[in-house]
């Protein structure tokens, strides 16, 4: 029998495994505090199965994904399609490192759906969400939300 997470050790280790690849691709820090709104974002989300179920959805400053893409390719000129690719492997780095601290931390043996990827901010999520806010050293915006049920349709 797989045992129990709470929302904030998910959120704990959503944090840390967002803060570490961060780091890592993009070679930025991130400060927990709530950006500007900002109207100019993209979004990228997919649903856990398995012994957790739930959703996480990160939203970015365009800004933000633009500098990621450039750092990542090593490349000023990058396409639309370079920056939805680069969202997607992102992403699909932060949830394979939450997967594996689902295991490490609570036993939870999951996997997760392609992340899908849209240009805009998100829908709102209805209750019940956790939105964790980062600002990144040029004061691009993040948000990384976490729905604890699969979402039913597409943001």
């Amino acid at each position: 029998m797989a045992n129990t997470l709470t929302e904030q050790e998910f959120l704990s280790i959503s944090d840390q495994a967002l803060r570490r690849i961060t780091h890592h691709m993009g070679r930025v820090h991130l400060l927990s505090q709530q950006p500007e709104p900002s109207e100019d974002m993209c979004t990228v989300y997919t649903t856990f199965e398995g012994d957790y179920q739930g959703s996480l959805i990160l939203c970015m400053d365009t800004d933000f994904l633009l500098h990621l893409t450039q750092q990542v390719l090593d490349a000023i000129e990058v396409t639309p399609q370079d920056m939805e690719d680069t969202a997607k492997e992102f992403f699909n780095v932060l949830c394979g490192n939450v997967s594996a601290g689902l295991h490490q931390n609570a036993g939870l043996s999951t996997r997760f759906r392609i992340p899908q990827f849209r240009c805009g901010p998100v829908s709102p999520v209805p209750e019940p969400c956790r939105m964790l806010f980062y600002t990144s050293c040029r004061q691009e915006g993040l948000q990384l939300i976490h729905y604890p049920l699969p979402l039913l349709k597409a943001l």
